[in-house]
């Protein structure tokens, strides 16, 4: 990859990134669905979702219950090779739920990273696994 495809690249990733923000706070569960390979790897918890499918139905069902606001900066995207790259992006979430949740919480702020695998499938780039992790959570 020469220094002109490489930066196209970067500039690919960073849209995708940030379609995956917009579309997963607007509910638009196809566009956001569209991000990510088919074999990708959610680390939420311990145990990883594995699919689009099993993510997709998350998605809907998880975040389909709060008001949300994901917010990522500071991106720093290496590449492996023509058709892999790792990235690291700083994260702020907001997540309000209308009733508390089954822990009594009404509303979470959190501040992490995501730590994430892109593939270039067919031509674009897909994230191909992510983990999150936080180092700070506020709850009310």
């Amino acid at each position: 990859m020469n220094d002109v495809e490489r930066l196209l690249a970067l500039e690919e990733i960073k849209s995708l990134k940030a379609r995956y923000c917009r579309c997963m706070d607007a509910r638009e569960w196809d566009s956001w669905r569209e991000c990510f390979t088919d074999d990708i790897a959610f680390y939420f918890t311990s145990k990883p979702l594995v699919g689009v499918d099993a993510l997709a139905d998350f998605g809907k069902h998880y975040l389909g219950r709060v008001t949300s606001v994901h917010q990522v900066h500071n991106p720093e995207i290496d590449f492996q090779s023509d058709t892999e790259a790792t990235g690291i992006w700083a994260l702020h979430v907001i997540l309000i739920w209308s009733e508390p949740n089954s822990f009594g919480i009404t509303k979470m702020i959190g501040y992490g990273n995501y730590h994430e695998r892109y593939r270039r499938v067919n031509g674009s780039w897909r994230i191909a696994e992510i983990k999150v992790s936080r180092f700070l959570v506020e709850n009310t």
